[in-house]
Order: structure tokens, then C-alpha cells, then sequence
């Protein structure tokens, strides 16, 4: 058997949203709320890490190009021998391909333990990903508010401080 519920929301799935959440039932603005807060929450998080994917590759792209410039840099200021230039560029080489953000950053980090250069670029890069991660959760955020989803928000907000 149906219930009113059930026919409100889950049978009629022509009625465009305004209608759902202009109906007297609260039921129904509520299961619009969460259900658009995860569809939203989904494609945000889909194209979030899309985006991040289709950017790695020229992500390193920039890196090398940047670790080599601070390599030749630090080359003529006489701050790295020549030997050690040559084992950074050769160590960077080694940690190549990239799957992703999460590897790149942690072959950055095991690169910088070593070399100075290195990690430099690993302290910019994860700075990076940190304040991309920032505004994945302020956009999600943003969106739950906006859709009167208030608990979801603050499950947001609590998991961005680390659950504190």
C-alpha cells in the first residue's frame, strides 16, 4: 500500500521543485532538502575530483618546471653542488608517473624529506590542495544552508575542523 508520502514525493516525479517545496506537507520540503543536498553534494564531489584529475597532469607540468628553475637557481647561488642537482632531478624522475592529487603529494613529501627544493614545492602544493578542499566544504556548506538543510552543514562544518 502507498502512502501519501510516497505519492507526494516518489510518484510524482514530473512536479518541478518549486512545487515540492511550495506543498503544505514538511515531509516533502524535507525530502527535497536532502535529496537535492546529496544529489548537489554528489555532482559537486564529482566535479570537484574531476577537475582536480584533469589538473594534476598540468599540475606537473608546473612543478617540474618550477623545481627545475629553483634547482638552477640555487645552482648559480652555489646553495646545491652540481652532484646533487643532478640526484634531485634524477630522484624527481623516479617518482614519475602521477596517479593523482593524493600521490603526487605524498611522493612530494617523501621528495622533500630529502631535498630543500623539493619541499618547497611540496609546502606550496599542499597549501594547494588544502584551500581546494576549503572551498569544496564552504560550497557545500553554502548549498545545505541554502536548501534549509542546517544539520548537514554543521556535519560539514564539524568534519572540515576534523570532527572537533
Amino acid at each position: 500500500m502507498e502512502s501519501k508520502y510516497y505519492r507526494e514525493v516518489i510518484g510524482s516525479p514530473n512536479l518541478p521543485p518549486s512545487a515540492l517545496l511550495s506543498s503544505c506537507n514538511p515531509n516533502v520540503k524535507m525530502f527535497y532538502a536532502a535529496y537535492s543536498t546529496i544529489v548537489l553534494d554528489d555532482y559537486a564531489r564529482l566535479a570537484y575530483s574531476h577537475h582536480r584529475c584533469m589538473n594534476v597532469q598540468e599540475e606537473l607540468k608546473k612543478i617540474k618546471q618550477e623545481l627545475t628553475d629553483l634547482i638552477v637557481l640555487h645552482l648559480q647561488e652555489n646553495k646545491i653542488d652540481p652532484e646533487a642537482a643532478q640526484q634531485q632531478a634524477a630522484d624527481f624522475l623516479a617518482i614519475l608517473p602521477i596517479n593523482d592529487q593524493a600521490d603526487l603529494l605524498q611522493k612530494l613529501k617523501a621528495l622533500g624529506d630529502k631535498y630543500l627544493e623539493s619541499r618547497q614545492i611540496y609546502l606550496e602544493e599542499i597549501t594547494k590542495f588544502h584551500e581546494l578542499e576549503r572551498e569544496q566544504a564552504l560550497t557545500q556548506m553554502r548549498n545545505a544552508i541554502k536548501l534549509g538543510n542546517i544539520d548537514h552543514a554543521i556535519a560539514v562544518a564539524k568534519a572540515m575542523k576534523g570532527g572537533k
